[in-house]
């Protein structure tokens, strides 16, 4: 997934941003906007990645209807774009990675998780002896996102638990790195399904140079932080005035959870779903498939530990990535 963090390469720096959370307070306190019908419209958001299908469905379908909900939705896809629609108001729940919730949390945006997520994620490379991440050791990963995004997060922790050292750069996104390393210009990358497919299947289809899966980063974390071996590291999260609404959360959280079991046994239908309302997650499909449909929900307590381990260690890592401390109680208000 294209998870970020609070620093990005450009455009919404930590100052402009805490500058659109003040801007936006009114905005905030706002009421909820009203559908002709009378049933409250849940804004919801998500970037090109399979834990979006199931709010394309709960859109589609009109599954929140009965509950005296409505859905309408719009696509993230940079870290900035996420930002700036938190930031103004713009949306009610999104599909994110866990620290960047952290983050808008303890920037004074109220935030509850609603689901956790252990999305898969991988260094894909055109070496064909690449097996562990130990072999990275003195060589070049190229990144989706810039400085202080979920992918260099993650690989910084490794690094510093495993004493291995990499250089990392940075592209402009999923497709951009794929590309980069489709021309040759890098052998290995960081992705996040389904662009991780998309490249190997590229690759294929070129008859150029053959990219494969190489490491899988969950079981490189889990081998590195056996006290933290669950990588939960998505969560879909109710943001602003509408994540104190408990009967709202608890509908969408579960509508969410069921649209995740519909996308697993429907992957053919959910990339269709994709093609007609997300062209830039289309645009990943394989073979007619969205990688990575059989979504990995992290329920229960569980998750909710799963996930304050996590946030711990990037906090010992890098405090900024989570925004300096810990969210309180009310961010796992609803997880699981």
């Amino acid at each position: 997934m294209p998870h970020d963090g609070m620093q990005g390469s450009g455009g919404m720096t930590r100052r402009r941003f805490l500058g659109f959370l003040a801007a936006c307070a009114a905005v905030a306190a706002a009421p909820r906007s009203v559908a002709g019908n009378g049933a409250a419209t849940l804004r919801l958001s998500g970037p090109p990645v399979a834990e979006t299908l199931p709010l394309l469905r709960l859109v589609r379908t009109g599954a929140l209807e009965a509950q005296g909900l409505t859905a309408a939705f719009t696509p993230w896809n940079s870290p900035d774009q996420l930002r700036a629609l938190a930031a103004g108001g713009q949306i009610d729940a999104a599909v994110l990675s866990l620290a960047a919730a952290a983050v808008l949390s303890n920037r004074g945006l109220p935030v509850t998780l609603l689901a956790l997520t252990a999305p898969p994620l991988w260094i894909v490379s055109s070496d064909p002896d690449l097996e562990s991440l130990e072999q990275l050791e003195g060589q070049t990963v190229c990144l989706p996102f810039g400085p202080g995004e979920m992918p260099e997060l993650l690989l910084r922790a490794l690094s510093a638990r495993t004493g291995v050292s990499y250089s990392l750069q940075h592209s402009g996104g999923g497709l951009e790195t794929v590309l980069r390393l489709l021309l040759g210009k890098v052998r290995h990358v960081f992705l996040s399904e389904p662009a991780a497919s998309l490249a190997v299947a590229r690759s294929r289809e070129s008859g150029g140079v053959l990219l494969e899966k190489r490491i899988d980063i969950r079981n490189a974390w889990a081998a590195a932080f056996p006290e933290c071996p669950l990588l939960a590291h998505g969560v879909l999260a109710m943001l602003g005035p509408m994540s104190r609404a408990q009967e709202a959360r608890e509908v969408l959280g579960a509508a969410y959870a069921a649209e995740c079991g519909w996308v697993a046994a429907h992957p053919r239908e959910a990339a269709a779903l994709a093609g007609e309302c997300y062209p830039a997650l289309a645009a990943q499909t394989v073979e007619g498939l969205v990688p990575g449909t059989d979504i990995r929900l992290v329920m229960g307590e569980a998750g909710r530990d799963a996930s304050r381990a996590f946030l711990r260690i990037l906090l010992e890592q890098s405090p900024e990535a989570v925004g300096g401390r810990l969210p309180g109680p009310a961010f796992w208000g609803a997880a699981g």
